[in-house]
């Protein structure tokens, strides 16, 4: 069953939305606004999020930056009446999409659909990864370790993630910490390097390969299935 996230000030807009949705056996889940301060505590994994943007420019940039750092899902922005550089600024932030209300709840739930199809079929090359024993699966933030299953948190997945997209090449630190903690001031090198060694922690399997090595003085790098062989 896929799963959707909605934060609006009033659902009733979405109410023949989230109906049609339900007929095809999604779940939606709705929240208010003060959802977003309880994001990092949400373990909930979703294939699409929707948001319906506030009044006020510098409250959605966040909140679009917020939903992003921590889902792994396509977003849809909802609004009124923004002008063009707002629009282009909501996507240039990370949205995927941005639905003008009122709207077509058939027309928006096509493309949706559409979207979630494509997802699963690019799925499996896009997002699990084999090292050796390892069976990494990033969108459900899952590490299988001699099938043993470990969960990641969503920081440790970010920093795999990228470490992946680059495997057998060296990521310097601060583009890590900018991916992962999207350019928050309270994010370290020493920050990064705890999340390291947990992560390091859960990846080990051998004593005689290491799985993220550390480039003294530039970024770490993830070794590749060669190496290990």
């Amino acid at each position: 069953m896929k799963n959707i996230l909605l934060i609006c000030r009033d659902f009733r807009y979405f109410a023949a939305l989230i109906d049609h949705f339900e007929k095809d056996k999604f779940q939606f889940r709705v929240e208010n606004y003060s959802f977003i301060e309880k994001l990092l505590q949400d373990d909930q994994l979703y294939d699409f999020v929707f948001l319906e943007l506030d009044e006020t420019y510098d409250d959605n940039i966040k909140m679009i930056s917020f939903i992003n750092d921590e889902y792994l899902a396509p977003l849809f922005v909802f609004s009124r009446d923004d002008h063009e550089l707002e629009k282009k600024a909501y996507h240039d932030q990370g949205a995927e999409g941005y639905i003008e209300i009122p709207f077509s709840s058939l027309i928006v739930s096509a493309r949706v659909k559409a979207i979630v199809d494509f997802m699963d079929k690019k799925r499996n090359n896009s997002y699990t990864f084999k090292i050796g024993p390892l069976s990494i699966d990033i969108r459900n933030r899952t590490i299988y370790n001699y099938n043993k299953k470990m969960k990641l948190t969503i920081v440790e997945s970010k920093i795999l993630k990228i470490l992946l997209e680059n495997i057998g090449s060296v990521v310097p630190k601060d583009l890590i910490i900018n991916y992962a903690w999207q350019n928050d001031r309270s994010a370290t090198d020493n920050a990064l390097g705890i999340q390291i060694t947990r992560l390091r922690n859960k990846l080990h399997f051998s004593s005689e390969f290491e799985v993220i090595e550390t480039i003294w003085g530039t970024g770490y790098k993830l070794n590749s299935l060669k190496d290990y062989e």
